[in-house]
């Protein structure tokens, strides 16, 4: 909803009559005061906002946006008044869709903020790009932040065109690839550090999204791979994961050596996406490193597939139904690959019989079996023969 400024005095006390006489006055100014919602609420007649609203001296004047509190002055008077008018006055020229200029001494989270609400008020992403490029100018600790919004603005400007069928301008692809390889390139801390964000999940899901749409728009890939990314970029997430699967299949099909080298080998890092490993780590150096290109096995479709999942979310429908078909864990637990499992369940507990169970089915090499809605146990029989009759 639209800002508010919520003023919280009393009608005895003289200090509130001037707050609510100046706050009367300023609704009434301009563009900027009609984009926001001025409330006067007297205490004695309302005494629990004291305790919703925390309220710690009186009058209290509290700027909110969305139900959350921006900035409050408790004991406030006229001069603090003014300071949460001027802030108010900013937000309230998004509402209004009457877009600001630029001001200098705005600080690094409130021009992110406002960038925000011009998204909400559907404002071009050029427009709002000049907002983020601001922020980048400003306090360090917002600079990821502030990369990622001029990602999204790049984005946006590539999807108005392909929402239209028609392709890209080069120019915006070119603003896409150089967003992306920049956050990238100078947030290794963010995106590859330990430190867990509360939306880190989110950002790497659309990080995810957003390296998929850029391949797709480059035009640089062939075969399979541009089949997946055209199908994803035109949103048939469903049809581009049945050709990763596909591809995945025949790939591994038509190359048993590479994937049996793939499941012997040392475990190695190999990115999913060019420029998606930190130049930090133990496996970007020159005797760990190892590329899409040069891994054995099917390594460009299972990285397709890694994409895709990351980019749906891991409770995806399309994402899920591709981890069951595919017969696989795409992680490091050990796997069989492309056996079919079948399992004979009883009631109540671990499958008794079938491949992969170590009662003479001849499939026993470790795996996770399931038996039952969100059951599993890890098989740990020794590996036996393939067909073998009995106690394998």
């Amino acid at each position: 909803g639209a800002p508010v400024v919520l003023h919280c005095g009393a009608a005895w006390s003289q200090r509130s009559q001037a707050v609510a006489a100046r706050l009367a006055e300023w609704a009434h100014s301009g563009p900027e005061a009609a984009g926001v919602t001025c409330v006067t609420a007297d205490l004695t007649a309302v005494p629990d906002l004291v305790a919703r609203r925390a309220i710690k001296g009186m009058p209290a004047v509290l700027f909110m946006r969305g139900g959350k509190v921006e900035t409050r002055a408790d004991g406030a008077d006229v001069e603090a008044l003014e300071r949460i008018l001027k802030v108010a006055s900013n937000y309230g020229a998004v509402a209004n869709k009457a877009s600001p200029a630029l001001n200098e001494s705005w600080s690094a989270p409130e021009t992110l903020a406002l960038a925000d609400d011009l998204w909400r008020q559907g404002v071009a992403p050029e427009t709002i790009a000049t907002f983020y490029e601001h922020a980048l100018r400003g306090d360090a600790a917002f600079a990821f932040r502030a990369r990622l919004g001029l990602l999204r603005c790049a984005l946006e400007a590539c999807e108005v065109a392909a929402a239209a069928r028609r392709p890209p301008a080069e120019d915006a692809v070119e603003r896409a690839v150089g967003a992306l390889a920049e956050l990238q390139e100078r947030h290794e801390d963010e995106l590859y550090g330990v430190d867990v964000r509360e939306d880190s999940m989110q950002v790497a899901q659309y990080l995810a999204r957003a390296g998929l749409l850029i391949d797709a728009w480059s035009g640089d890939a062939e075969g399979e791979e541009a089949e997946v990314l055209d199908l994803y970029a035109k949103k048939y997430e469903e049809a581009a994961i049945d050709v990763a699967l596909q591809w995945y299949r025949t790939a591994a099909t038509n190359d048993m050596d590479g994937l049996v080298a793939a499941y012997c080998v040392p475990h190695r890092l190999i990115p999913d996406r060019a420029g998606s490993r930190s130049s930090r780590s133990i496996y970007a150096q020159d005797q760990l490193a190892c590329e899409i290109p040069d891994a054995p096995g099917p390594a460009a479709p299972r990285a397709m597939l890694r994409r895709l999942i990351a980019a749906l979310g891991p409770m995806h429908d399309s994402a899920l139904r591709a981890r069951v078909e595919l017969e696989v864990l795409l992680d490091n637990k050990p796997f069989v690959p492309f056996h079919t499992r079948v399992v004979y369940i009883r009631r109540g507990g671990p499958p008794k019989r079938g491949w992969g169970t170590g009662k003479r089915s001849g499939y026993s090499k470790r795996y996770w079996v399931t038996y039952g809605p969100g059951t599993m146990r890890p098989n740990s029989k020794k590996m036996g023969s393939p067909h073998c009759d009995k106690n394998d």
